[in-house]
């Protein structure tokens, strides 16, 4: 065969008997030129095969081989891969390296050949792709070790299993819907490399998308195998965003779970950039949040989110400014660097996340504007300390209200009720209502009536003085329905006492005298 070497093709004689010997070392390239020659057994015959392992069917096939009206050499030959093809191709989890062929031989033994389809694919050794024989086996071992690019590469080739056909998979932990999907893979209309894959994003956007709170980078994906066991693959989702490493983002076989874990480190500006994945919640999608602590309108919201007819990524994220904005905006006495978001998780633990709105006015830090959940609970402390520099910078941020309406009574030239700015001051308020009526007021004090968030009210003298600074003791800041009430001087008391008295035709009732006499006691010269 190799040197048309003639004398080798033995003329036979009456009586001779011939025997080929089995072989004790296969080598799958003389193998291969074996199945083409004169000499060789009918390519057309039909063999019947076993198929195991890693296919999508496992069982007993009949190939049919060859075609007697093309060359043998091109096409129709019965492989190990059209094998696999009428198996419904290898799963993902197939060891093409490994895989197995075992044929009995006609001694009554059995020969164990190995093929690595890997090679096949890779250097085009169409030696690998063994011819079969009838009553041969094929087994196709379970990967020990997943490597996600090689199996991308596998899910594309003509012997894996059908793109099209639809999977049925779970998504639990950090999704917005956790259950089970039916993923529907393909379309036979376009080329199965370029789209319509069942890959694990899809299944996330079935499932409504990943919460802000998953941990993306250690997502596990449990996909049961041939043997009755489990396989458990990493996935780092993270990854293929950053970098765009496809092999990430894995093609689903019917039965995987995906699990989306929590994270432990909340990362504002990696939340952000997630919240515009295509696998993310749905930023359309109205939200319940609780907006309380120091703003005007403490209690919960529906925070509408995104604008279908925009870029989901410029604008109308439902975020922690909007929702204080629907509360009315911060008080005055908010401590803006350390908003907290509490947070529920998947896992029955709050969760609390730190906000620095002041990071946000200062820096443009536009990360620390979190995209809010259902669910979560926005809290704004009281500042311990007031820098009137920074109220300023708070009163014409966004988040603040425009104006805030207090209520001035009593001895001032224009009682009643006014609208001030954000950050004005209780000696401010008195000039806008009129200053205080030096003959008439009390010079020394004036008393501060506030309702509080939680429905309290509390009642603070401040003795007033038109020099000094913003001071939460001396000179407060006002919120929105404070009660200023500038109160009587003594003598004013005793004159309008004794004016109704003789209004009334000089009768004094007995309560008025008592009256008299008690501020008589109380007049400080």
């Amino acid at each position: 065969m190799q040197g048309g070497d003639t004398s080798q093709d033995f003329v036979l004689e009456d009586g001779d008997t011939i025997f080929i010997p089995s072989l004790t070392t296969f080598n799958p390239a003389e193998a291969r030129r074996l199945d083409n020659v004169s000499f060789s057994r009918d390519i057309n015959k039909p063999r019947n095969v076993s198929v195991l392992g890693e296919v999508t069917r496992p069982g007993s096939y009949v190939i049919l081989g060859g075609d007697t009206q093309i060359d043998r050499t091109t096409a129709g030959l019965p492989t190990v891969t059209r094998a696999l093809q009428l198996a419904g191709g290898i799963t993902a989890a197939a060891d093409i390296r490994n895989i197995q062929i075992r044929r009995p031989n006609q001694a009554g033994g059995e020969q164990v050949f190995r093929v690595n389809l890997w090679e096949f694919l890779q250097a085009g050794d169409t030696n690998q792709d063994f011819v079969l024989e009838d009553g041969d086996t094929i087994f196709i071992p379970t990967l020990t070790t997943f490597n996600p690019a090689e199996a991308r590469r596998l899910d594309n080739v003509s012997f894996s299993r059908d793109i099209t056909k639809p999977r049925s998979v779970s998504v639990l932990g950090e999704i917005t819907r956790p259950g089970s999907y039916v993923v529907i893979g393909g379309d036979t209309q376009i080329d199965r490399t370029t789209a319509g894959l069942p890959t694990l994003t899809r299944a996330l956007q079935l499932a409504g998308g990943v919460t802000p709170l998953s941990d993306i980078r250690n997502i596990q994906l449990r996909r049961p195998n041939k043997f009755g066991g489990e396989q458990v693959f990493n996935i780092n989702l993270w990854q293929f965003l950053q970098a765009g490493d496809s092999s990430q983002d894995f093609l689903l076989e019917d039965g995987d779970t995906i699990f989306i874990p929590t994270l432990t480190t909340f990362n504002p500006t990696e939340a952000r950039l997630l919240a515009t994945a295509s696998f993310a919640a749905d930023l359309t999608k109205p939200r319940t949040v609780a907006v309380v602590g120091e703003v005007k309108r403490p209690g919960p919201y529906v925070v509408l989110g995104g604008d279908t007819q925009i870029d989901r990524t410029t604008g109308g994220f439902p975020t922690v400014a909007r929702a204080i904005q629907l509360a009315g905006g911060i008080t005055p006495g908010a401590d803006v660097r350390n908003i907290q978001i509490r947070r529920p998780t998947r896992t029955g633990v709050e969760q609390i996340i730190k906000v620095n709105f002041w990071q946000l006015l200062q820096a443009g830090d536009f990360s620390q504007d979190a995209i809010l959940q259902e669910g979560d609970t926005v809290f704004i402390p009281t500042a311990t300390e007031i820098n009137p520099a920074e109220v300023s910078q708070l009163a014409a941020a966004s988040i603040s209200p425009a104006r805030i309406t207090v209520r001035v009574v009593g001895e001032v030239g224009k009682p009643g009720t006014i609208e001030v700015a954000t950050n004005t001051t209780l000696s401010q308020a008195l000039l806008v209502a009129g200053g205080i009526n030096r003959d008439r007021a009390k010079k020394s004090e004036v008393e501060l009536i506030r309702l509080n968030p939680n429905g309290t009210i509390t009642q603070q003298t401040i003795a007033v003085d038109f020099s000094q600074a913003m001071d939460n003791q001396k000179n407060p800041l006002l919120r929105d329905n404070d009660i200023i009430v500038v109160n009587r001087s003594n003598l004013a008391r005793i004159t309008d006492a004794l004016t109704l008295g003789v209004g009334s035709g000089g009768l004094f009732p007995i309560f008025r005298i008592l009256e008299i006499l008690g501020l008589f006691r109380n007049i400080s010269l």
